[in-house]
Order: structure tokens, then sequence, then C-alpha cells
């Protein structure tokens, strides 16, 4: 449905950042600066396509220094692009399911994103690291809830 991008984004580099998506894009600069602040999330949405871009700001945990090292690098953009780190389908699993977690469970929106998430994985999931990245963030219940189901 979207496109979710882990960064580690600072004060200094927002106002940069947002030069380089001002054409294609539709971006809040005051958003992503509370998002930097906040160490959450904000979004990107394509004008041409009004495709959405979700982006989670590092929080500096373990776990987000491993979804870095572990993103594949991907370039966004025609004519003003940019490389970014593009999570996993695993980071993506325990980002969301952490993101579930802190809307007190009620996000139906972010259950079924780790539900298609997992489905469409299958077999190539890699179980283990799920397991432990997800124990790294207390969402070890809801994966084992998931992954049931």
């Amino acid at each position: 449905m979207d496109v979710d991008l882990v960064c580690e984004l600072t004060e200094n580099k927002v106002t940069p950042f947002v030069g380089r998506f001002t054409k294609d894009f539709y971006i809040s600069e005051t958003a992503i600066r509370e998002a930097v602040r906040r160490k959450s999330c904000f979004n990107l949405v394509h004008l041409p396509t009004s495709f959405k871009v979700d982006i989670f700001v590092s929080r500096g945990r373990p776990f987000d220094l491993e979804a870095m090292r572990r993103a594949n690098l991907e370039v966004l953009g025609d004519t003003s692009s940019v490389s970014v780190p593009i999570a996993t389908v695993e980071d993506s699993i325990v980002s969301k399911l952490k993101w579930f977690r802190l809307t007190n469970e009620t996000s139906e929106r972010q259950w079924n994103d780790v539900s298609r998430l997992i489905r469409l994985s299958g077999e190539t999931a890699d179980l283990c690291y799920l397991r432990k990245a997800a124990d790294s963030v207390g969402v070890r219940d809801l994966l084992e809830r998931l992954l049931s189901d």
C-alpha cells in the first residue's frame, strides 16, 4: 500500500532533505522537524501518483541500528533523486508491530500491514531474526500471534 523507510535524520539535515523532494512530493518541513524531535515518523506523498512514503526516524536502539545495517539502498525520485535505505521485510514487520503496540493494539491498518507482509514473505522470512528483533523491542507476543494466524 505504501513504502516504509528508515532514516537517521537530524535537525540540521531537515532543510536540505526537504529541498530534495519539493518538486515531486508533498512534504511538510514542520512535520519532519517534529518527527526528528520525537524520534517518530512522517510521510511524503508523490504528487503525480498520490503514492505515500512513510519514513521512520531512528530511535538509536540496537534494533534501529541493525535495521539500518540491514536496509537495502534504493534511489527515489525522477528529477531530484536521492539514495535512501529501505527496511527489509523483517524489520518492517517488527517496526509495524511496535507501532501497533504503541497505538494500544487498535490500529487495524498496522495489523493488516504486518499480516500482508508475513504472508507475502512466505518461507523467505528470517524467523530467527524476526524473533530476536521482536524480543529487543518488546513485541515477541505480537509476533507469535501474527505467526499463528
